[in-house]
């Protein structure tokens, strides 16, 4: 009994067929059984833009990061399901970074920079400091799976220790406050 495809909004499903420049008639007829397979199969799905065929020629300098990617050695279909669109990877990024990211940016710094003779310069370093771990990230998810995933193992052993140090400088803060403008005034 074939496997079950789970196809979703979300989802993009990639069938790749990877092929070098020189092909043989059963290379031809590898890739004239998967389209018709898909065709006959996964019309909906297709005519949704829930499934997509790319056919790819490893051996064109573009495309040679497949190799690196899916670890092909030879002539190979591939099926590969990602999220949908940037829009989703925003959101994502924005959750796992820091979720009250918004919170901070409105709350406390736009009321900050507009009393503050820096201005709007403020929420530019903002955006600034935000941004670069995204694309830090972002550049690693390109990089491939394998050696993000090593990395981002690094990481997370410094981003422990980095959270408990910021948690730390937000307690001490808010003590200092809570001293400086309630507890002061009370007494």
């Amino acid at each position: 009994m074939p496997a079950k495809l789970a196809f979703s909004a979300e989802l993009e499903t990639i069938v790749y067929y990877f092929y070098g420049s020189v092909r043989c008639p059963t290379c031809h007829k590898m890739e004239e059984y998967t389209k018709e397979t898909i065709a006959k199969n996964f019309q909906d799905e297709v005519a949704s833009g829930l499934l997509v065929l790319k056919t790819i020629n490893i051996e064109e300098k573009e495309n040679e990061h497949f190799v690196k990617d899916y670890q092909l050695y030879t002539k190979s279909l591939i099926l590969s399901q990602v999220l949908k669109g940037s829009f989703m990877l925003g959101i994502i990024f924005a959750l796992s970074f820091c979720p009250i990211a918004a919170a901070l940016f409105f709350g406390s710094l736009i009321p900050l920079a507009l009393k503050s003779t820096y201005g709007m310069v403020l929420p530019l370093f903002y955006g600034i400091g935000t941004g670069i771990p995204v694309i830090i990230f972002s550049g690693g998810i390109a990089m491939g799976v394998k050696s993000f995933s090593k990395w981002f193992g690094k990481a997370r052993v410094f981003e422990a220790y980095t959270r408990k140090i910021t948690g730390a400088i937000f307690l001490i803060v808010g003590l200092y406050f809570s001293w400086t403008y309630i507890i002061v005034k009370i007494i």
